[in-house]
């Protein structure tokens, strides 16, 4: 996805022409209007070559998320009552901030249940999986690194049913990440310490390198260097012109 060579294996393909991709070439299921990603400009990721921070806070107030969709509700204070960034979502080039939740958490800390186990957040799990693949997988690098003494693993999600999806908890599993160690709260909560990584993409604006570095370890343990690559040979124009036209009766 991320800086990789493309070279072709013949002097054949290299010589084959680009076709460019229509909607004709997809097919979308209950989507309403997939046109407009081919209308729309391209828009670049920015890549970020310095590694997203990974900070430890403690007394963290956690309030959960309900909202399936933009804006989100749900995020991390630190001790001072500010909001994270880090626990919020933010897309688009001005990178817009996606969040119903004020900048300082207007409780009392003192009337919170608390939880004293250290965890290390990952983000939310979002419920469209492009959004999941790209934003809650974003959030999930620092599991390629192991932090010392966490076995708990913090997340927002407005329906924990979310985990139970087979491609979450493949690559839950994949990662060494066991069902019984996740953790997600229905109700304003106080962490007394939690590692919180700042977000390796930005939706429609930047990418960090640990997201491709993730995405390369989670495949491999996902079994990906044992599979066969089958080679696709586009069809000429002509072909493709003759596959869209209507068969006659």
């Amino acid at each position: 996805m991320l800086n990789v060579d493309t070279v072709a294996s013949t002097a054949t393909q290299a010589t084959v022409p680009d076709i460019p991709l229509t909607s004709d070439d997809f097919r979308f299921v209950y989507y309403r209007n997939p046109d407009r990603f081919f209308r729309a400009a391209p828009k670049q990721f920015r890549v970020v070559q310095a590694p997203p921070a990974l900070r430890t806070y403690t007394n963290v107030i956690y309030t959960p998320a309900t909202r399936p969709s933009k804006p989100f509700d749900g995020c991390l204070y630190d001790s001072e009552l500010n909001r994270l960034d880090a626990s919020c979502v933010r897309r688009q080039r001005a990178e817009t901030l996606l969040s119903t939740e004020p900048e300082r958490y207007a409780g009392n800390p003192n009337e919170l249940p608390v939880y004293d186990r250290p965890v290390l957040y990952l983000g939310r799990m979002h419920r469209h999986y492009g959004h999941w693949l790209q934003e809650s997988l974003g959030s999930w690098w620092p599991l390629a690194e192991k932090p010392d003494g966490i076995d708990r693993f913090l997340f927002h999600t407005p329906d924990p049913r979310l985990f139970e999806r087979h491609y979450v908890k493949a690559c839950l599993s994949a990662m060494g990440v066991a069902p019984d160690s996740l953790l997600h709260f229905d109700r304003p909560t106080l962490l007394r310490n939690v590692i919180v990584p700042d977000p390796a993409l930005r939706l429609h604006s930047s990418i960090n390198l640990k997201y491709r570095d993730f995405s390369h370890k989670l495949a491999a343990a996902l079994g990906a260097e044992d599979v066969t690559c089958l080679l696709y040979t586009s069809p000429s124009p002509r072909d493709r012109t003759r596959s869209r036209m209507p068969s006659s009766a």
